[in-house]
């Protein structure tokens, strides 16, 4: 149906049978991506984001499609606005929602895509290498079914705004921005090691004297951050990348928000993770800094108990649980836990 380089000049919904979608890169044998059976549509990720084709797309067997060339595509966007809405959340689905997908050993922005590291809600991170320079780097790509969402946009886009502004060695250093693909990427710091959500999954609960050591730079860090006007709002173990070292970097300012700069949050609205959300933020109240103070405190006690401190599945259950919490005693979130680090979980 369609080859990789081609010009993307249409798309196809399958009607019958299976379509493999193989990938080609300079460093590998040719990739069997995903299997498109009937009712799917494919070609779309060329037509929209305008970029030649990505991957074949080779029948497994006999084939029924039909095509729709790139004009009446368009027409039909132009008539139906929420068929591009459409396609772009498909196109979201596809990119990055594997470790090897049609990004792999592309060139985007002259930075060559070596493979996915992480998804989130907003954009697939991918690491990448500079064409030129063979420097390292991360790639983080807002996802296309928030291109036609302006407030999810200007919130990616601010990210990088913040992280150009402030200098930590616990926060990714950002380099730039560029737009490819009909999105845009901010290329970043590469770090390595694993997120803490990963290390408290593997692990459990955690020596105190380690637990104190990554805590306390989370503390530097946000307390640098506060001092810069930034309250971060979503502060949580998937957020914060521990090498082997246990040096930490805290990452994802997609919800962080000057104090000064408030116009894109709405009253009543939720944004972050609510297992680490204080009071105010579940219930759509002023958030400051004592915020993300609420969210170390939690994260604490996780390492030390090895479990988290809410533990609702819904978010109803969540706002019931902490409208009737209390700190727990010292001794329920860990035996002969040391009394000036129950007074520093008080205080949060």
């Amino acid at each position: 149906l369609g080859r990789q380089g081609d010009v993307a000049d249409s798309l196809w919904v399958i009607q019958s049978g299976v379509v493999e979608i193989i990938l080609h890169t300079d460093n590998a044998h040719p990739q069997l991506i995903s299997r498109c059976g009937p009712y799917s549509i494919i070609g779309e990720i060329g037509v929209f984001t305008r970029e030649a084709r990505s991957a074949d797309m080779i029948a497994a067997e006999e084939v029924v499609a039909i095509e729709l060339p790139l004009e009446l595509y368009r027409q039909i966007t132009l008539d139906f606005p929420a068929t591009s809405a459409l396609i772009a959340d498909q196109v979201a689905e596809r990119l990055g929602s594997q470790e090897f997908d049609v990004l792999t050993g592309k060139v985007l922005g002259g930075y060559r895509i070596e493979r996915r590291l992480g998804r989130g809600s907003m954009g697939v991170v991918y690491a990448a290498n500079n064409v030129e320079t063979d420097e390292r780097v991360a790639l983080k790509m807002m996802k296309h079914d928030i291109v036609f969402d302006q407030e999810a946009t200007l919130r990616f886009k601010q990210e990088a705004e913040i992280l150009t502004t402030l200098d930590h060695p616990r926060l990714l250093k950002m380099h730039k921005t560029f737009s490819a693909l009909s999105t845009v990427f901010l290329v970043g710091e590469y770090c390595e090691g694993d997120t803490l959500r990963k290390i408290i999954q593997q692990q459990g609960a955690m020596e105190t004297q380690r637990a104190c050591n990554i805590m306390g730079q989370l503390i530097d860090v946000l307390h640098y951050a506060h001092q810069q006007g930034i309250v971060h709002r979503d502060v949580k173990p998937a957020n914060i990348m521990v090498n082997a070292h246990d040096e930490i970097k805290l990452m994802d300012f997609g919800l962080a928000r000057r104090k000064v700069n408030s116009e894109l949050t709405q009253a009543g609205q939720l944004l972050g993770s609510p297992r680490y959300m204080s009071l105010e933020q579940l219930t759509g109240g002023t958030v400051t800094g004592k915020s993300d103070f609420f969210a170390v405190g939690c994260i604490l006690v996780e390492l030390l108990s090895g479990k988290p401190l809410f533990q609702g599945l819904d978010l109803t259950s969540m706002l019931v649980k902490r409208l009737l919490w209390s700190l727990p005693d010292s001794n329920e979130i860990r035996a002969n836990l040391d009394p000036a680090v129950y007074e520093v979980l008080q205080g949060c």
